[in-house]
């Protein structure tokens, strides 16, 4: 997949010139560089945004982001903060006026932006990430399923269960089972 950076600045064949001389000295070798933009060709590892900007910057250049990367980025590290296992769940939480709230902007402009990054919803995402974690805290630790729904904010270990089943395809004593079986079988062989 081609990486496209957007510049703000580049007005010339002279900015061109500047930004692609700066760029070699750090070994960025883009694709193409055109007025307003850099490619990078999928062969290239992951461009660094932060050192990209700070060596084009002192020449009148900056980054142009993208808002929607930026929101899906910002959900992502509270759904991680919120469902991580400590988050202190007050009475009647909902995520989503927590993730208004925190990001300053409506839910449902929040949501958009997210689908529109990711390809999925907030709650599609939202559910997978609490259900990778639980899979976690049944295998690495000894919490109840009942400790596990409470860390995980979920109103009851039934509503665990269910979200459990129909992501995975089975239920979470199932799953903790066929995960010791497995661990029996390799350590006879």
């Amino acid at each position: 997949m081609q990486q496209t950076v957007f510049v703000k600045g580049m007005v010339c064949q002279r900015c061109i010139r500047a930004i692609t001389t700066e760029l070699e000295k750090i070994d960025l070798r883009p694709e193409e560089v055109m007025l307003g933009e850099l490619r990078f060709s999928s062969h290239s590892s992951h461009v660094d945004l932060t050192l990209l900007n700070a060596r084009i910057q002192p020449l009148g250049f900056s980054i142009l982001e993208n808002k929607k990367e930026k929101i899906a980025s910002m959900v992502k590290a509270l759904i991680h903060h919120v469902y991580n296992g400590d988050f202190d769940f007050t009475e009647g939480f909902l995520f989503s006026v927590y993730l208004s709230k925190s990001m300053g902007k409506s839910y449902d402009a929040i949501s958009q932006s997210f689908s529109a990054e990711e390809g999925t919803t907030i709650e599609k995402y939202l559910i997978a990430h609490r259900i990778e974690k639980a899979k976690e805290f049944l295998l690495y630790t000894e919490y109840t399923l009942t400790e596990i729904a409470f860390k995980l904010g979920y109103s009851s270990t039934a509503h665990i269960s269910r979200q459990f089943k129909q992501t995975t395809g089975m239920t979470p004593s199932d799953f903790k089972m066929i995960h010791a079986t497995r661990i029996k079988m390799n350590s006879t062989l």
